[in-house]
Order: structure tokens, then C-alpha cells, then sequence
């Protein structure tokens, strides 16, 4: 199973969901499709899509198709993800240098670098540079 295809497959909607339906039981493909407004013809093309990405596992008995989820193909994909979950989990590293963002500076700090605030006709505050 390509780790990729498996996410890829993951990636529409409508498999997600029927992924989260056999998560908890073996289903008929029947049943499965009563949960979507679509043909059954839909569902049967997501769940192949499904099935060749390794996600899902068939089970056939007589005419019927039973799905669920193939747990080894999920373990994969988690195995996948975890150097990015483990780190952004690590606090990041405190910046030392200029170039980090900066808050802007109070009205203080301002006025001492030699801008004034000083009133305009209408009554509002402009900021300018000290003469």
C-alpha cells in the first residue's frame, strides 16, 4: 500500500465517510450505500477505490459484499504522520535575533525614539517626527 494513495483515497468526502461507517462494523455494501444520496454504482466506485488503496478489506458471501476497515493500512498511515505530529508538538525554539515579530511600541517608547502626538483640527491624534 503507497502511503500516498491511501491519503489521496482519505482525501474526498465521501470515502472519509464511509470509512468512519465500517470503522465499527463489518457492513453490506447495501447498507452502506443507503447512507449517500448517490447511486449504488457511486458508493461501489469509492468503495473500489477504497479497497485497492488498501483501506478497506471485502468479504463476500453469496451475492453479498461485506466491508470493513483494514487496521495494518491505518497503523501505516499513522506511522506516516507521526515525525510531524512529534514535531509540532516541540515548543519552538525562542528567537534571539532583530528579526523576530515584535510588538508594536507604546505610546512611551514612541515618543522617545522623537515622535509627538500632537492634535489635529477635527480632534483626532497625528503622529509625527520631532523637529
Amino acid at each position: 500500500m503507497s502511503v500516498l494513495r491511501g491519503f489521496h483515497a482519505l482525501a474526498d468526502p465521501t470515502r472519509f465517510s464511509i470509512v468512519n461507517l465500517v470503522r465499527a462494523r463489518e457492513m453490506r455494501a447495501g447498507d452502506i450505500a443507503q447512507h449517500f444520496e448517490m447511486t449504488r454504482s457511486a458508493v461501489s466506485q469509492h468503495l473500489t477505490i477504497l479497497r485497492d488503496a488498501g483501506l478497506i478489506a471485502e468479504r463476500r458471501d453469496g451475492a453479498q459484499r461485506f466491508y470493513r476497515t483494514e487496521p495494518a493500512t491505518f497503523s501505516e498511515l499513522s506511522s506516516a504522520l507521526t515525525p510531524f505530529v512529534k514535531r509540532a508538538s516541540k515548543k519552538p525554539a525562542k528567537s534571539t535575533g532583530r528579526g523576530s515579530a515584535r510588538k508594536a511600541a507604546p505610546a512611551r517608547a514612541r515618543k522617545s525614539a522623537g515622535q509627538t502626538t500632537r492634535k489635529t483640527a477635527s480632534g483626532g491624534a497625528k503622529r509625527g517626527r520631532r523637529s
